[in-house]
């Protein structure tokens, strides 16, 4: 279906409808679309954009499967609550607004169009670098992880057309070989790639993916900037390895398992993550003093108690993950993920600042997280 979709010559998107069974057609306001009579040579008549027209966040906009129909479709005929609108490579249009304006990027509006605009592909591939393209597909991950699907283990499923066009744009702009998709992450950009956090509500758990994959949540995640010039993120983790066994022939289908294997620095979990007394929203999540969080800021996966033999791998000099070690006899160095710790509020601080990691008791070593 994504190549149908991305080969059409227009799709037609009923923006109101709530599931499949529900129409397309507008509900206008006939009061405001009667004919008016004009009398007298001395009138004049003034046509004003009432600005009506909201594109975005319609039911459909929480629908997952729609998402990639969306952004492969080259031309979208929104069929709206009171308006027709138009979109595609070049434009947007409303009835509201039939001029039209020069396509802007919301966050509700990721496109990656871009990839597939027949002109100035020699432009392009010379202001794209691949680390930005990457940021593009966690941009586009944290809009598709926000919306709902009727059955969960659709998951990588919803987004493997996606998937597959990214990995198609992007290998021809480059004479690098073929991108290697890992469940929702990408080989290249693996390291940065599991830092994702959970910014939703996930309590339920079916396996669909190995546990550092986002697609592992029923909830929206965010992968946060790799930090500015003025205090860049420094790796601090390796990847050594990294596979998933998928079902089936396509690798962007669904997972029975998977694994990733780091060498990077191990320690023990702050104290102060298990105080209760000191959770605000969740465990770890403090608050401030002084417009500063006093603690590292931990972000679990999922709303259930911490384990108290959690420990914290460093990936990043400001940031990290939080895993569990898997109880198995003779599984020594197996990890599952369950957080994500961060050194700071933002990634601002001064570098005269204190980096609240380095107060860790960290020691080299070998994991792998399944």
């Amino acid at each position: 279906m994504a190549s149908v979709y991305r080969l059409s010559t227009v799709t037609i998107v009923a923006n109101t409808a709530r599931n499949v069974y529900e129409g397309c057609v507008p509900c206008r306001n006939k009061l405001v679309l009667a004919p008016c009579a004009v009398l007298g040579d001395d009138v004049a008549i003034h046509l004003q954009n009432q600005g009506r027209h909201v594109p975005y966040d319609k039911p459909i906009d929480q629908r997952g499967w729609a998402f990639q129909e969306s952004q492969l479709s080259p031309r979208l005929l929104h069929c709206d609550g009171e308006q027709i609108s138009w979109q595609c490579l070049y434009s947007d249009l409303t009835e509201a607004d039939p001029v039209g304006s020069s396509h802007r990027t919301t966050p509700r509006n990721m496109q990656v169009k871009w990839q597939i605009r027949p002109r100035d592909q020699e432009e392009r591939r010379a202001l794209v670098t691949r680390a930005s393209t990457f940021q593009y597909w966690y941009d586009l991950v944290q809009v598709y992880s926000e919306r709902t699907l009727t059955f969960a283990d659709d998951k990588l499923p919803g987004i493997a057309g996606l998937a597959d066009h990214f990995q198609r744009s992007l290998s021809s702009q480059s004479s690098d070989s073929d991108l290697n998709y890992l469940s929702g992450l990408w080989r290249e950009d693996l390291l940065w790639g599991l830092m994702w956090r959970n910014i939703g509500n996930s309590t339920s758990y079916i396996y669909r993916s190995p546990s550092w994959s986002w697609t592992t949540l029923d909830a929206g995640v965010l992968h946060e900037n790799m930090g500015s010039d003025v205090l860049p993120l420094k790796p601090c983790a390796e990847v050594l390895d990294a596979s998933v066994v998928v079902r089936g022939l396509n690798p962007f289908g669904k997972a029975t398992s998977g694994k990733v294997t780091l060498y990077g620095p191990l320690a023990p979990l702050p104290a102060a993550v298990f105080e209760e007394e000191t959770y605000k929203d969740q465990p770890g999540t403090y608050t401030k003093k002084r417009s500063r969080w006093m603690f590292p800021i931990v972000q679990w996966d999922r709303q259930i108690a911490p384990s108290i033999d959690s420990v914290c791998l460093r990936t990043f000099s400001e940031c990290g993950l939080i895993l569990t070690p898997v109880k198995k006899p003779f599984a020594p160095g197996i990890y599952t993920r369950v957080g994500y710790i961060k050194s700071t509020e933002n990634l601002r601080r001064r570098q005269t600042e204190p980096n609240l990691l380095d107060g860790l008791e960290w020691q080299p070593a070998l994991v792998t997280i399944i």
